[in-house]
């Protein structure tokens, strides 16, 4: 007959073999849990790093000489007689700028950084500034042509506006140019539309033509690039208008020559005229343009985004 010593011996050995098999099941689904979370995380880091690997393919550059055929890298500045300039920084597929003091160096690498545009392979190029944590595309913002949008002067009434009837003509001149060591060729540009007011019954109250001219002096011993374009837009507050309000306008009209003008070579000197008008309302032309070293410059791997 079993004694109660032995029946409790016997029970406290079933009981701890139940907790070991217990304990040893806890210790299976968490090591199995351990494997899975970091399965998962190996999974996402390795997405995160391909991901990252295709943006760096698309935005990293080096200046580097790719062919032994390339022009030499230049530096240049444009409006280098006023109290700042553009200087311009030009390899290969890709272009650097940074506005700068006259009376001081140009510095790319030492620019701050919402001071750095850029141009070139990378951007499609397109002109873009270093934001931060993003490169945001310059004349990304197009009008519609046609389109009506609400303007709210500071005086006076509100009213709708519209652009449209636009006619744009990019065509080889007869003249040439030299910039120092560059000889440039003559290219005319001409752009007219038509601006229309509404009221609130969409009645015309206003219209009127806007008539735009360039000159273009450009080679094609040099890659192509928008610089020119930017510093007019700095400067005068629009690149191709003539009103300095309209910057949708002028974004249309860029991206209505985007593919035209790397046909012309790069652009050293523009002379822009009103209409008709026989004295240029704006000019500029490249200064001290020189070779130089390549420069120690690579682009950060962040993403490329319009204008909101």
């Amino acid at each position: 007959m079993m004694t109660a010593r032995i029946r409790r011996g016997i029970l406290i050995f079933l009981f701890l073999v139940a907790t070991s098999t217990i304990f040893v099941g806890c210790d299976e689904a968490e090591t199995e849990e351990d494997s899975s979370t970091e399965a998962a995380a190996e999974s996402e880091a390795a997405t995160e790093e391909e991901e990252a690997e295709d943006e760096i393919d698309k935005l990293d550059w080096t200046f580097q000489r790719t062919s032994d055929d390339l022009p030499e890298p230049i530096q240049y500045a444009f409006n280098a007689d006023d109290a700042y300039g553009f200087g311009v920084y030009q390899d290969a597929g890709m272009t650097l700028m940074t506005r700068y003091a006259t009376d001081e160096a140009i510095d790319f690498v030492g620019a701050t950084q919402m001071n750095l545009f850029f141009a070139g392979v990378p951007f499609e190029n397109d002109l873009a500034r270093d934001q931060g944590d993003s490169y945001l595309r310059l004349f990304s913002a197009p009008i519609e042509p046609g389109e009506k949008s609400l303007t709210r002067p500071p005086f006076g009434d509100e009213y709708y506006i519209s652009y449209d009837d636009f006619n744009i003509s990019l065509t080889p001149g007869e003249e040439t140019r030299q910039i120092e060591e560059f000889e440039t060729s003559q290219h005319l540009l001409d752009i007219t539309y038509k601006r229309r007011k509404f009221d609130e019954q969409d009645t015309v109250t206003d219209e009127d033509s806007q008539h735009i001219r360039a000159v273009l002096w450009a080679t094609d011993k040099l890659p192509y690039t928008p610089a020119f374009l930017l510093v007019m837009r700095v400067e005068r507050g629009t690149a191709l208008s003539i009103d300095n309000t309209e910057e949708g306008v002028d974004d249309y009209l860029y991206n209505q020559l985007k593919d035209e003008l790397p046909q012309i070579g790069h652009v050293l000197a523009v002379e822009l005229y009103d209409g008709d008008g026989d004295e240029p309302v704006y000019e500029m032309s490249a200064a001290n343009i020189e070779n130089v070293e390549l420069l120690d410059f690579a682009l950060e791997p962040k993403p490329i985004i319009d204008i909101p």
